[in-house]
């Protein structure tokens, strides 16, 4: 049950909240959802109660919980992804508009986000829905950057740029939710980022367990963020190239999505 992704539609839940975060859904995330280290000294301490929103109508209540240092939301989390469909695959931006409240998009695999009717749909209905997989602009016109949807076979990551990324810590951290589904966590792999333009970019990769297992870009992201002229507030899609890769080079196709004017197609060389 998708709705065609809209690029205003992301821009406008981004400009409207400083930063967030991103999950993949996987099957263990159906009871409980674990929230990003680092996040309650960004917070400056978590309250016990968070408020998801949606698309849907309504909010929802849910429990924060610490458990062997890592917080999850927990009680009233299955609630919010059983009334949401939640499946496997599904990508979530959590926008943080303070107070603890979180909106939360939903996006298929496909890419599309998804929409939530009052009343079920008909089977007919569904399968309509599902394949509606184009990317449309603000005002209905096919969008030039209509490549920012990742592939349906290729596992995938998307992450906004922020200040900390740009100019302060020149690294990017990349979803533990990603690195454990597709066999990333370990030391001393390299990634190759290749960009529209079909440039690669050799990046080393830091891997941590302390206080927890973690994966980040580091020495040459900044090559390619510079050649593509990001800056804050953009966003970027991470897709692995699954058949490229090696026991210790690992290949991605990144597509930058301009966070100011809804979308950016950078000239071929």
């Amino acid at each position: 049950m998708s709705r065609t992704f809209s690029d205003s539609m992301v821009h406008n839940h981004m400009a409207s909240t400083p930063w967030g975060f991103s999950r993949i859904m996987i099957d263990e995330y159906k009871y409980k959802m674990p929230l990003p280290s680092g996040l309650e000294r960004r917070l400056r301490g978590l309250r016990e109660n968070a408020t998801l929103r949606s698309e849907k109508e309504g909010s929802w209540s849910v429990k924060v919980k610490r458990v062997k240092g890592r917080f999850f939301l927990e009680t009233g989390w299955r609630s919010f992804v059983k009334e949401h469909e939640l499946l496997h695959g599904d990508f979530l931006f959590f926008h943080y508009e303070g107070n603890m409240v979180f909106n939360v998009i939903v996006y298929s695999p496909s890419g599309g986000v998804k929409a939530y009717h009052s009343t079920p749909l008909t089977t007919s209905e569904t399968k309509q829905n599902d394949n509606e997989n184009a990317i449309v602009s603000f005002d209905g016109q096919a969008s030039p950057c209509a490549i920012v949807t990742p592939s349906d076979s290729r596992p995938y990551f998307v992450k906004e740029i922020t200040t900390e990324i740009l100019t302060k810590k020149h690294c990017m951290n990349i979803p533990m939710s990603f690195t454990e589904t597709n066999g990333l966590n370990f030391n001393g792999w390299t990634a190759v980022l290749r960009d529209q333009r079909k440039k690669t970019y050799m990046v080393k990769t830091k891997f941590t367990k302390l206080p927890f297992t973690r994966v980040k870009f580091t020495k040459g992201l900044m090559e390619c963020l510079m050649a593509n002229e990001v800056k804050v507030g953009d966003v970027c899609v991470m897709e692995l190239d699954v058949a490229s890769n090696g026991r210790e080079k690992f290949t991605f196709d990144v597509i930058f999505k301009d966070g100011s004017d809804r979308g950016k197609a950078l000239a071929t060389d």
